[in-house]
């Protein structure tokens, strides 16, 4: 019975291991600060993942947590490289982009995140 039981545990165990998941990384991450045709400051942010392509909402967050956006992410190809990302980050009329450390989340379908950090000078 002891021997039934410690084997199930290394099956248990071998499972468990088995059914970790990849980290995903960024290979690159771009962001840049641009004014609209209307006149509004906003931010794009665009990333190449590693392998990863299931992104689903991108997370914004201002320097001081006082403006959040949640934007659905998009694809775009560029000199064969694939982007991931929004430009959807949109101040409100007659307000500036805080300067400062900027955070972000990217989320994927499986509930993965790929979370850091991004500078607006």
């Amino acid at each position: 019975m002891k021997k039934t039981a410690e084997i199930v545990l290394i099956l248990l165990l071998l499972l468990c291991v088995s059914c970790e998941r990849d980290s995903i990384k960024a290979t690159s991450v771009v962001s840049e600060s641009f004014v609209t045709m209307e006149g509004r400051e906003a931010v794009s942010l665009w990333f190449t993942l590693e392998g990863y392509t299931d992104a689903q909402r991108l997370e914004i967050r201002s320097p001081s947590d006082s403006l959040t956006w949640s934007l659905a992410v998009s694809t775009a190809e560029y000199e064969g490289r694939v982007f991931t990302g929004s430009s959807d980050a949109v101040m409100p009329l007659g307000t500036s982009l805080p300067e400062g450390q900027w955070s972000y989340t990217l989320v994927f379908k499986d509930g993965r995140t790929l979370e850091g950090v991004f500078d607006i000078n």
